[in-house]
C-alpha cells in the first residue's frame, strides 16, 4: 500500500484548539443492497454521487453498511461530502476494502475551500477484500467541499472521518492565505527571533548581506 499526499499553494487555512470529530457511518441509508446512493445525509453532511454509479452497500463494510462502486470497469467514480448548513470542517481519514478482483485501488481525497484546490491525499489500497483504515493527517486543515474518488468496480468507502463543520450559514468570511505567504512569515518570524537572541552585531551583519 502506498500513500501521498499534496497540499496546494492556494488557499490553505489552517485553524487552531481542538475540533469534534465525528464519523460518517451510512446507518441510516434506507434501501437494500445494490440501490442507488443518490444524496445521503448524516450529522450535518450531505454525501452525494458525483460521477460514476455509486451504491448502497449491505454486504461489506466496517460494519455494514458502506457505499461502493458498481460499474464494472475500471473508471475513476466521485462521491462529494459538504456541510448541509455550510462551514468548514477537517478530513480525518475513511475505511476502504479494494474488490478482490483486481491487483489495487486508487482512494483519492480532495478538499477544496471557497474555490481552491486545498488538497490531495491518495492511498492505494491493495485488493485483498479486506476492510482497512486510512488516517490522512490533515488535522487542522479547513476546507468546505470534499470529494472522494475510486477507480475500480465493487470497491467501498465507508466510516468517514471529519471535524463538525464550524462558521455554517454562508461559509466563512476569512479570506484564505496562500500557503506560501504562512510559511514567509514563519521564516520572517523565526528570523527574527534568531536576531533577536544573537545580539545586535548580528543583527546588522544581516542587514548587509
Amino acid at each position: 500500500m502506498k500513500f501521498t499526499a499534496a497540499l496546494a499553494a492556494a488557499g490553505l487555512a489552517i485553524s487552531a484548539g481542538a475540533a469534534q470529530a465525528l464519523t460518517i457511518e451510512f446507518g441510516g441509508l434506507p434501501g437494500l443492497n445494490g440501490d442507488p446512493l443518490g444524496v445521503y445525509e448524516e450529522d450535518g453532511f450531505s454525501v452525494a454521487d458525483l460521477t460514476g454509479d455509486w451504491n448502497q452497500g449491505f454486504n461489506l463494510g466496517n460494519p455494514v453498511p458502506s457505499i461502493f462502486t458498481s460499474l464494472s470497469i475500471p473508471i475513476v467514480q466521485e462521491v462529494e461530502i459538504k456541510a448541509t448548513s455550510g462551514g468548514d470542517f477537517n478530513f480525518l481519514g475513511y475505511d476502504y476494502l479494494c474488490s478482490v478482483n483486481v491487483a489495487d485501488c486508487d482512494f483519492v481525497a480532495r478538499g477544496f475551500r471557497d474555490g481552491f484546490d486545498i488538497f490531495t491525499a491518495t492511498f492505494i489500497g491493495p485488493g485483498n477484500g479486506v476492510v482497512g483504515t486510512f488516517d490522512s493527517a490533515l488535522l487542522g486543515v479547513d476546507i468546505d467541499r470534499l470529494v472522494l474518488s475510486l477507480d475500480q468496480p465493487d470497491s467501498n468507502y465507508d466510516n468517514i472521518r471529519l471535524t463538525a463543520p464550524v462558521g455554517g450559514g454562508g461559509g466563512s468570511s476569512e479570506v484564505p492565505l496562500p500557503a506560501s505567504v504562512l510559511l514567509l512569515g514563519a521564516a520572517l518570524g523565526g528570523l527574527g527571533a534568531a536576531s533577536r537572541a544573537r545580539g545586535p552585531s548580528l543583527a546588522r551583519s544581516r542587514v548587509r548581506a
